[in-house]
């Protein structure tokens, strides 16, 4: 809820109380934010990966590739790949904490070929943990995140919502997350909680 008192004073609603902070002890830094909700999604990621220039990072709950190139995750994937062409680094974590699964087997399939001939890393994430993530780091400066998977229904059909945020700081803080990922096959790192901070 807003609060319109003034700098330094209590605001009360019902038994929630509120304290505005003076403007000097505030942590503020500029940052730019770009919706990509719904439809628009794949072209805002599409110019993302089309100008990135050093790395993209994926760390996504669901890839689900179809059959043919016009398939909009293969579509996504071909960018990767045009990427990796260019000398790109990528990286994507995937999630393999599913039901009746074999974790092992989640990594596996000809677009997965593709891409790890191509050069992409590939990191399954012990089932130890679920990865729910939908993000995405370009460039350790561009996040983008929210709830779309990657998968003909979210890309094409359901309502989803996604940002991308422009800064640097937020991609090192992302990506040192990431770094404490336990992975498949690797010894298993320690997940650490970040504390939020004010």
């Amino acid at each position: 809820l807003p609060c319109f008192a003034a700098r330094g004073t209590k605001c009360r609603f019902g038994s929630l109380r509120l304290r505005t902070l003076p403007q000097e002890n505030r942590r503020t830094s500029r940052v730019k934010v770009q919706d990509a909700s719904d439809r628009i999604y794949q072209g805002r990621l599409y110019r993302l990966f089309d100008e990135a220039r050093s790395s993209i990072v994926i760390s996504m709950y669901l890839i689900r590739p179809g059959e043919d190139e016009t398939h909009p995750v293969n579509r996504l994937l071909t960018d990767l790949l045009e990427a990796r062409e260019r000398k790109v680094e990528v990286t994507i974590y995937l999630n393999t904490k599913f039901k009746g699964q074999n974790p092992a087997k989640l990594g596996e399939g000809p677009w997965f070929e593709r891409l790890r001939k191509a050069g992409v890393t590939i990191k399954l994430v012990s089932p130890v943990k679920r990865l729910h993530d939908k993000l995405i780091i370009v460039d350790r400066r561009f996040v983008m995140e929210g709830s779309t998977n990657w998968s003909v229904a979210a890309i094409a059909d359901n309502l989803e919502s996604a940002t991308i945020i422009d800064s640097s700081e937020l991609a090192e803080t992302k990506l040192r997350r990431i770094g404490f990922f336990p992975i498949w096959g690797e010894e298993a790192k320690r997940v650490v909680t970040q504390k939020e901070e004010f």
